[in-house]
């Protein structure tokens, strides 16, 4: 939509509220980014540190396939990921459990 001046509304990012940068959209930026990281990690064998490299200079805070997202706070994506490969053989019997379970 536009406005009077015929000026195109700008699409706020992702989980940007009324124009607020909060801490809590910075951390679901976070949260959202770690899940891709993670499962880029799975699918194509990347390493943490190929991970967080990529992540932090291509991703975080930037367009990605037309969508324009939050900045992340980048601290809190890497203690995410890292906490998750850290405890990964504990935490996959209960993904599996809780998917079979429907």
């Amino acid at each position: 939509m536009a406005d009077s001046n015929n000026t195109p509304d700008k699409k706020p990012a992702k989980g940007q509220e009324k124009g607020k940068d909060r801490k809590a959209n910075r951390r679901g930026a976070a949260r959202l980014a770690a899940v891709q990281a993670l499962y880029q990690m799975d699918m194509a064998g990347a390493g943490i540190n190929d991970i967080f490299a990529e992540f932090e200079s291509h991703w975080l805070g930037n367009e990605v396939e037309g969508d324009k997202y939050l900045p992340a706070e980048a601290a809190f994506f890497r203690d995410v990921v890292a906490g998750v490969v850290r405890d990964q053989a504990k935490l996959d019997p209960l993904i599996d459990e809780a998917l079979s379970n429907g």
